[in-house]
Order: C-alpha cells, then structure tokens, then sequence
C-alpha cells in the first residue's frame, strides 16, 4: 500500500484522518511499513508531524494491525548533520529501535547512531536546573502546569515542573558541548516509594500525533539517567528540587519504576480513538536493566488555571508591575468562576499565542461589561458606526482582559445617552461649567460620547485613512460641549489602562515631515515638534492634538454635523497606580513641548466617575468597575 491507499484504509474509520506530506509512508506485501524521513522532520521539533515517527509508527499499527507487522524507519540526511534537532533525532531512533522488537532502522542511520552515541560511551550528561521555574508564568500551557503541581505535590514526596533534558558530550555543560537542544520536562514526580512520574502535558487545542515522541524521549532520558547511561554533573545548590533526582541517580537500584503520563484532555484522533490500543502497543517493550518503564494516559483535572495565591517565593514578594498586578487581577477573577466574566474561559489567541488573560473567542464578548453586552448596544454600535475592534479579530470585541479599548468603553459606553452623566463627569474632570452637552458629532442619533473618532483625518492631517479605530489618528472617546460662557469645547479623550512604552517604537520621519510638521506652527499648542514625539504615547498625544487643532480652525463637516469649536481641553485618563503611563504623560505635559500646560488634563477612572456615586442608575456599573479594575489588590 501507498500513502494514497493506507489513507483511504485509515479513512474507513475517520474520513477526517491525514497523514504529513513531509514523510513518506508504505506497506509492503512482507506487511512492512516503511516510514521515510523527510530533512523536514530530521530537523524539526518532536512535536511537528514532519518529525513525530514514533507516533505515527505505533498509531498505525493500532489502526491497521493486520497489515502492520514491522516498522522501518529510513529517509534523507539533513544539510547539516551536526544539526542539534538530528542529533536528537538519532537518539530517538536509537531508543526506539531498541526498545520494540518489530522496530528497525536502516545501516546508514545506524552508523550515524554509532558515531553520535557510540556504544560504552561513558560521557554524557544532562544539565541541571540553574535556577527555580518563574512563578509568574504567562502561556496557558505554563499556567496549567503550575496549577496541577499545586494541586497534586501533597501525593508525591516531590513533584515540580520544567526539568531541563539536554544532552551533553563533556561534563562541561557549556553550549560548545551540547548534542542535543534544550528541553524540558513538563511535569515530574516521585512518590514515596521511588517511582519517577514524567508528564507530558497539553491543552485541549493541541492534538498533535507528538506528544507520544515527546514522551518517549523524556522518559528515555531519564532512564538512561537512572541507569547511568547518561550522568548528572558533580551536584551544587538544587533548584526545582533536583536534590530528589539526584538521590535516585547515586542510590543505584532505587529507582526501579519509571511511569510516562499523556496529560491532556484530548488527543490526536488516531490516540483518542485507539486509547487501548495504542497503549498495549507502546508499553509491549523490553525490560531496561532493572528499571521498568511504563505509559498511561490521564486528564489534568483542573478546573481553572490559576497562580497560587500565597505563594511565598521570592518572586512574589518583589513589586510587581502596574500591568503584573492587573493581570493577576484579571486572573483571579476568571478562575473564581465571578460574576464578571460569567463562566467565560481564558487561553484565546493574541499575536499567535495562547494567554490565559485572553478570553476564547466564543467567550469574547463577556470581556464587556453585562449592560453594554445587548443586541443593540456596543457590538451593535461598533457594527453599525464600521468602527475596527483593537485585537486579533478587527470585527468583535478582544478577549483581551487588559485591553484599554475595552477598559474605556466598560466606563463609558453606559453614560452615552445620558447627558446629565456626561455633564457631570467631565465638569468633575475639567473644571469647565457647562451649558450643554451635544450629541456626538459622528453619532448624532445615537448618544453624546463619539467612540473611537475620527473627522476628515485625510484632509485635516494628511493621513491615508480616515477609518475609525484603525490606521489613523483615532481618539478613544470625545465629547462636544458649550461652556456657560458660550464657548464650544471639544474634550478629545485618550483612555489608557496598563500600558507601558518602554520598547518604543520611532515614527517615520519622512511620514512626520509630510503629515504633522507643517501643522506645528504658531497657533498649535506644541512648540514644535520634538524628537520625543516620534515616539508613543507622545506621537499619539502630538497628533491628537493636531487633529483637534484642525478641526476648531477649519471648522469640517464630520457625517452631517459642521463642527464650530472655540477651544478643547485633552483628557488623559490613567489609572493613579500605572506610574509608567504617568511618567510619559508628564513628559508631555510640560514646558518643553507646550504652551498652555491646563489645556492637558490627566485623571484616574474612579474618579472620573466620582460624580456617578450614589446615582441608583449606575450602581451595577459602579459595583462592577470597583470589582473588577478599582479595588486595592
């Protein structure tokens, strides 16, 4: 049979199954199967199908017993054959080799074994942990590792996570030195009675056929460790409580059981579907001196991913960031199963990774405060207006819990219809006494805050785009008032959460001088266009001033409302606490880069909203913002 025809086999059971274009796959009449490495897979990761042969040699022979009988793995050379990923490889196919009788491998690969790991070769190590695990883990994947050990460590004399496995040709761990890339044990336990528990961790979204190759060669190392077919350098100070580990490496004979766990709540269809089948195939191996090796699979049974609260390590007790805290914040109410978020679940995408702070997409609407979530309010609003949503997906709200876009509309989007609200906060904010709030110049039939604005951006300022939170100058919210004294005010309002700039990114300078520096002149609040203003927030700030300034002197129709302002006053709102944000507020605010330094004004959101206490309309509000963005940690 070829690839054509064992798949038609394979899709008998599940028309769904595949099998990686970057390996070849045949079973002859002898009823072998034939597994032809590709340079793709020699170099590539264990978890890419490309590279995964152990997984798929033992999956097919769970899915076609009658035509399987004996593997061989055969295949190219890579370009590089000191290639650490190939080295790797060579190991694996060694071990695999030697561990199923039915398993076999071509001499040209078996000479390469040989000179890589030639046999008697007393001279391996593995590395050692040089310091503890972060505590302060950010990818799902980590957050869930943490949380089982935390859950799990009182059942096993020690249990950690993240235990380095690369392999070593001189007891000079020093990169120069290295056979294979670095890797790490996801979880490991020993129990009471010396058994050495390795587990190979995956969320529900990661199904690849990989996880048995991975497996496999965490385990395969730890055994050849134990049996002294791979060392552990002199021992210094322990991190990760390596100390356990190493007694079992010097107490010869103590170890006598090594157990590799699949941990995950679903796997690869062709595991899945042939649980039982698979196992017996993968635990049919030969006895390895005394040390018996065994596999079995087991869900992680956590309910939520969390970071232990008390926990006493150093990096808990260092300060932490505005933004470190706002997530952990942002944590702890997700995985209290709180009213806030109502039942919705962390790990969604942002910039092709998964997070636990960012909502799954179907979930990504209850990043959104309840009272804003209906059919015909935010969602429906940012529809109609064609307003872009900030995030990975332009057209729905982020499940980004500390996305500022989202922290903005959460405190305003309510008062939107009520110009009493607007009335009073941004008199508590400005100082202004005002006549009139008017509806919003690009939403006139639809409340007195404009969302995400924009008005004649091409014109005004010379910019390409002029769509409403995205790719040009967009203020986050904006307000149009007359004062008691007749002037009309624009109250252009930048809303900023946890950010921080310390990676600055520099603006174009031909896209500054083209845009932006004709319009400093001698009636612009900006002196002049400074070298910190190519830089954000600065060159947000510069530009929405430009932006407002144009406005009040061309006096442009937005949609179908002419805009006749006098004056405006910049509204910053920043929490207190985000010292980063402030610190660049103030560098813009400043004599340095304007003329009137009272036409800026910075805020916290609570107390924006101060004027809203006690107003029985807005207690659900007020009571979900004081929960979830005001209260002390």
């Amino acid at each position: 049979m070829d690839r054509i025809e064992i798949l038609k086999e394979l899709q008998k059971e599940n028309s769904n199954l595949q099998l990686p274009a970057e390996m070849d796959f045949n079973i002859d009449e002898d009823k072998v199967l034939t597994i032809g490495m590709k340079k793709k897979g020699l170099t590539g990761t264990m978890q890419d199908d490309s590279a995964a042969f152990e997984g798929w040699a033992i999956c097919l022979k769970a899915w076609l017993p009658e035509s399987i009988d004996k593997v061989v793995v055969n295949g190219d050379f890579p370009d590089d054959k000191n290639n650490q990923h190939y080295k790797r490889f060579l190991y694996r196919l060694k071990k695999f080799t030697e561990t199923y009788s039915w398993s076999e491998t071509t001499q040209e690969y078996k000479a390469e074994i040989e000179e890589v790991f030639p046999k008697g070769n007393s001279n391996m190590y593995i590395n050692v942990p040089r310091k503890e695990a972060s505590e302060e883990a950010t990818h799902c994947e980590a957050q869930l590792e943490r949380a089982y050990v935390f859950k799990n460590k009182s059942s096993y004399r020690a249990m950690n996570h993240q235990l380095p496995t690369r392999i070593f040709n001189n007891i000079d761990i020093k990169e120069k030195n290295a056979v294979t890339p670095g890797g790490f044990i996801d979880i490991w336990g020993i129990t009471n009675d010396d058994i050495l528990r390795i587990f190979e961790l995956k969320l529900p979204t990661n199904t690849k056929i990989g996880i048995i190759s991975e497996l496999m060669f965490y385990v395969n190392v730890m055994t050849d460790v134990i049996r002294h077919e791979i060392n552990i350098p002199l021992k210094g100070k322990s991190f990760r409580s390596f100390d356990e580990i190493y007694k079992l490496y010097v107490k010869k004979g103590a170890c006598k059981q090594i157990e590799g766990v699949f941990l995950a709540d679903n796997f690869h269809p062709m595991i899945q579907e042939k649980q039982e089948d698979v196992l017996q195939i993968i635990n049919n191996r030969k006895f390895a001196d005394n040390v018996s090796v065994s596999f079995s699979f087991d869900k992680p049974n956590v309910e939520a991913l969390y970071l232990p609260k008390n926990s006493n390590t150093k990096a808990s007790k260092e300060k932490k960031t505005y933004k470190e805290q706002q997530k952990n914040r942002q944590l702890r109410l997700l995985n209290q199963s709180n009213w806030i978020f109502e039942g919705a679940r962390g790990c969604g995408f942002f910039k092709n990774n998964m997070y636990p702070y960012v909502l799954l997409p179907k979930d990504s609407d209850k990043n959104l405060f309840a009272g804003i979530r209906g059919e015909d309010e935010c969602t429906k609003y940012f529809e109609n207006k064609h307003i872009s949503w900030w995030g990975e997906r332009r057209s729905k709200p982020t499940g980004h819990l500390l996305s500022s876009q989202i922290h903005c509309l959460n405190h305003l989007f309510s008062l939107r219809k009520d110009d009493a609200a607007v009335k009073a906060i941004i008199e508590n904010a400005t100082g202004l006494k005002i006549k009139e709030v008017y509806p919003s110049p690009l939403d006139t039939d639809d409340g007195f805050i404009s969302f995400e604005f924009v008005c004649k951006n091409k014109t005004l300022l010379g910019e390409k785009h002029e769509t409403r939170g995205a790719n040009c100058t967009s203020i986050d919210a904006l307000i149009y008032v007359q004062t008691k004294d007749g002037r009309k005010v624009l109250i252009p309002i930048e809303w900023k959460y946890t950010e921080s700039y310390e990676k600055k990114k520099r603006a174009d300078d031909k896209t500054v001088k083209e845009r932006y520096l004709s319009l400093v002149d001698e009636k612009s609040n900006l002196k002049k266009w400074l070298e910190d203003f190519y830089y954000d927030p600065l060159y947000e700030f510069a530009r929405q001033t430009l932006l407002v300034e144009q406005i009040i002197a061309q006096k442009p129709t937005c949609e179908t409302t002419t805009i006749e302002a006098d004056d405006y006053a910049h509204l910053i709102v920043r929490p207190n606490e985000n010292e980063d944000i402030r610190g660049d507020i103030q560098r813009f605010k400043n004599e340095r880069c304007l003329k009137n330094l009272n036409k800026v004004i910075e805020i916290d959101p609570q107390e924006l909203l101060s004027p809203l206490e006690g107003n029985t309309n807005y207690k659900e509000l007020l009571d979900y913002l004081q929960t979830r963005y005001w209260q002390s940690l």
